[in-house]
């Protein structure tokens, strides 16, 4: 076992089998030495029906009208999947639209800016992501940037434990830690959850590829995270 970034970790194989090297870098969720706002969700649904959740952040704009949609401004943008080494990138850049809603308060609402949602997989449900915003043609190291994990650990063949954690715009304060947990619950438990519990259920206890699933092109990210699993349980199994 392992504790980094205020995350433990644990490997229930093998003892002499358990690395660190594998742990992933999630010390962008402590800024100045402060925890994150942290909360668990559990799901009646297979884990990587959450990772297709959010490998694919276009869901913003239909299933969180009540708290992250962002006015259709995602699909004003560009998608882009990548590999990079053992992790997966699953990034959208939104130039040249109005300050998105986790700026409030530091940008103007009008402010014209430049906006991005970076989402970095790694196996088995492991994902980092990065919340940005910067004034138009600036410095994305320079903008307001909040810090996600996302981590998915089966309990079951049909069921999830989904722990997340995101940083503040600001110092800890107990009134603004209470309203931004409340805004992570509510978007996760109430909008999320009954999705991706849904989605699960319509397989009817089917093999995911067996229902022959249709790809919209922005899925790539989930679909190409379940093939690299696939992989790595068929080179497990030949062991």
């Amino acid at each position: 076992m392992v504790e980094r970034d205020h995350i433990v970790w644990f490997w229930p194989g093998d003892p002499a089998l358990a690395e660190e090297t594998p742990v992933p870098d999630f010390s962008a969720i402590v800024i100045d030495g402060h925890a994150p706002i942290t909360g668990v969700m559990p799901m009646a649904a297979n884990y990587e029906y959450g990772t297709d959740n959010l490998m694919d952040l276009s869901h913003i704009e239909f299933v969180h009208k009540g708290t992250f949609a962002g006015r259709g401004v995602i699909f004003a943008g560009t998608h882009e999947v990548k590999a990079q080494g053992d992790q997966l990138h699953s990034n959208w850049w939104m130039p040249a639209i109005p300050a998105p809603a986790h700026t409030f308060g530091i940008y103007d609402p009008a402010m014209i800016t430049d906006h991005w949602l970076d989402m970095r997989w790694e196996a088995p449900a492991s994902m980092y992501l990065q919340v940005g915003a910067c004034p138009q043609g600036g410095d994305r190291a320079e903008g307001v940037i909040a810090h996600q994990a996302h981590i998915l650990t089966p309990e079951t063949e049909g069921s999830s434990h989904y722990f997340w954690a995101t940083t503040r715009q600001g110092p800890p304060s107990p009134e603004g830690d209470a309203m931004l947990a409340g805004l992570m619950g509510a978007a996760f438990g109430e909008e999320d959850k009954p999705i991706i519990e849904a989605a699960y259920a319509n397989t009817d206890g089917a093999d995911f590829w067996e229902r022959k699933p249709l790809s919209l092109g922005i899925d790539t990210g989930g679909t190409r995270a379940r093939r690299i699993i696939e992989k790595r349980k068929k080179e497990e199994a030949a062991l």
